[in-house]
């Protein structure tokens, strides 16, 4: 069985499906460890006996359940995939059992103090800083996903009414609020920024661009311009675009906001996705009876 070519023939399916390319190279490295494994102990075809073997080997490695959470689900998908596709006689996904108790609970929160402070660093004197500003504050205020910012258009952003259509995963479109400060700085940066770099003969619609060729910002570009003002920040803690939007949804429970206008906000499928977060204004709420409360 020529598995590299079945790898190939899916993730060019999760490209066209409209995934990220952060997870695509994800996908791409669990399925290449199943593939280096099967050729390795001379498997020459995908059975229930090889798979088995994997998942038993996977779990020798003392990887973290999350970790195993994570690679498992990447085979379901495949394999099911392939059995849709007619390229296996068994649907091998309803072989694997992921394992139990999963929260995911992001590593690393941002307290609204730390937040401001990021927001803050942008110099706003220059060219640079208010792009940048409207990109940080978009991040806080939508929570969107840095694959999301990358792909906005001109026509996606509707400043009247303070909204911007964004394209999220599986190509799922969804229409966010944008705050008013957000907003601001958008506006300042699409009337006095952008139409200074952006190249005109080539007709760029991207909304964010490079201030030194004028194409599209990439999502390398953003996540390291978010590094480099947590590190101005001197926050202490490490800061990426996905760790904004898991800032976002926390604070937003913290303030109150019902939970399933934050899972419409951040696109999840299912509100058991956006409940982890919960979990974190839990922790809050013993921190502080613990702290204040007399019988604590």
């Amino acid at each position: 069985m020529k598995y590299n070519h079945l790898k190939e023939i899916y993730l060019q399916h999760l490209k066209q499906t409209g995934y990220s390319r952060h997870t695509i190279s994800y996908h791409q490295i669990y399925l290449s460890q199943l593939i280096e494994f099967l050729i390795i102990k001379r498997k020459r075809s995908l059975t229930r006996e090889s798979i088995s073997d994997y998942i038993k080997y996977l779990y020798t490695l003392n990887y973290t359940i999350e970790t195993c959470y994570s690679k498992l689900s990447v085979l379901r998908n495949f394999f099911h995939f392939l059995y849709l596709h007619n390229r296996l006689f068994i649907d091998l996904s309803k072989e694997i059992s992921l394992p139990r108790g999963i929260t995911y609970l992001p590593k690393t929160i941002l307290n609204q103090e730390e937040m401001i402070h990021l927001l803050s660093q942008p110099d706003i004197a220059t060219d640079r800083g208010i792009r940048d500003k409207a990109i940080l504050e978009l991040f806080y205020s939508s929570g969107i996903r840095c694959s999301e910012s990358v792909g906005l258009k001109l026509y996606d952003l509707n400043t009247v009414g303070g909204m911007i259509k964004v394209l999220g995963k599986g190509r799922k479109e969804r229409i966010l609020p944008v705050g008013k400060i957000a907003l601001y700085w958008l506006e300042e940066y699409l009337k006095e920024v952008r139409p200074k770099y952006v190249v005109k003969h080539q007709k760029e619609v991207s909304i964010f661009i490079s201030l030194i060729d004028g194409h599209a910002l990439t999502g390398s570009h953003i996540r390291h311009l978010v590094r480099e003002y947590s590190k101005d920040a001197a926050i202490g803690k490490k800061v990426t675009p996905h760790i904004i939007r898991h800032s976002c949804a926390t604070h937003l429970l913290k303030n109150g906001a019902d939970i399933r206008y934050v899972q419409e906000l951040l696109g999840h499928s299912s509100l058991r996705t956006t409940q982890r977060y919960t979990h974190l204004v839990i922790e809050d709420l013993h921190e502080l009876i613990s702290k204040k409360h007399p019988r604590g």
